[in-house]
């Protein structure tokens, strides 16, 4: 955990306090660049911030619902966490 603070304080730097707030930051972004925010892999590494996702859409064909299954861990910012997963 400590490599992982300290990836993400060296990353943002003093802009990390524009980030974490006590009020939740809602962004709304286009679906094509949602793995910029979830995934590790991403340059940036936005994921470090990101708490939650919530998804929404009006598709015709979801108004029964859907089932989303996450898999926690897979590529996730901290690489330690990856490998218990996998």
């Amino acid at each position: 955990m400590k490599d992982f603070v300290n990836e993400t304080n060296t990353i943002f730097g003093d802009d990390l306090k524009s980030f974490v707030k006590p009020q939740s930051r809602f962004d709304e972004i286009d679906i094509s660049d949602l793995s910029q925010y979830t995934s590790a892999e991403a340059e940036g590494k936005r994921c470090n911030l990101v708490k939650y996702v919530e998804l929404g859409s009006n598709l015709d064909f979801l108004r029964d619902g859907i089932e989303i299954v996450d898999t926690p861990g897979l590529d996730d910012p901290v690489i330690q966490r990856e490998e218990i997963t996998k």
